[in-house]
């Protein structure tokens, strides 16, 4: 606030001395003679100047107040104008910054759920294999051990698929906010 108050005084005086500055290189009336300027002892031509004069710098000053009061006045109005503008400006980027995130948060949940949905589908189908196998009771002790290792290495790879796409989401979520950050502060001019 202050900054501006200086803004717009700097902005009034230097239109009020373009307004003010004949007045104030304006001189006295100089006495012509002595005869005209004396009647009877009186300076009443001397006098009729300065009162003149007074006048023209107290008009010069009113009309420089009024100068500076509409130019304080279109100041305010500009910079109101202007802030309006960022304020629009700086929310609509906000509304789309947050939609971005959203997007990126919604986009990362379902690459979550996806990853946990095929890695407990194949959870579910190893289990069942390796349950077939040990219920059997003609299985030998073999075919037991054949099945736990199987079911041990489809575990093992069904947590590494799960673990590579949640690594991928996690990135893919972390560069689209970035991503969306960055465009927030190219739209407001940061």
């Amino acid at each position: 606030m202050r900054a501006s108050r200086t803004v717009a005084i700097a902005a009034g005086v230097m239109i009020g001395l373009g307004a003010i500055a004949p007045a104030a290189n304006a001189q006295a009336p100089v006495a012509v003679s002595a005869s005209v300027l004396t009647v009877n002892g009186q300076g009443w031509g001397v006098d009729d100047a300065r009162r003149e004069f007074r006048n023209d710098l107290r008009e010069a000053r009113r009309e420089f107040r009024a100068t500076m009061r509409e130019a304080r006045r279109e100041f305010r109005a500009d910079l109101q104008e202007i802030r309006q503008e960022n304020r629009a400006k700086f929310q609509e980027a906000r509304a789309a910054l947050r939609a971005a995130i959203e997007e990126a948060r919604e986009a990362f949940l379902a690459a979550m759920n996806s990853a946990n949905e095929t890695f407990q589908a194949a959870v579910a189908a190893s289990r069942v294999a390796l349950l077939t196998v040990l219920q059997d009771p003609n299985a030998t002790k073999e075919q037991r051990k054949a099945a736990i290792k199987a079911h041990r290495d489809t575990m093992q790879q069904a947590r590494d698929v799960r673990h590579e796409a949640i690594k991928t989401a996690i990135a893919d979520y972390k560069a689209a906010r970035v991503a969306a950050r960055e465009a927030f502060r190219d739209a407001i001019g940061k």
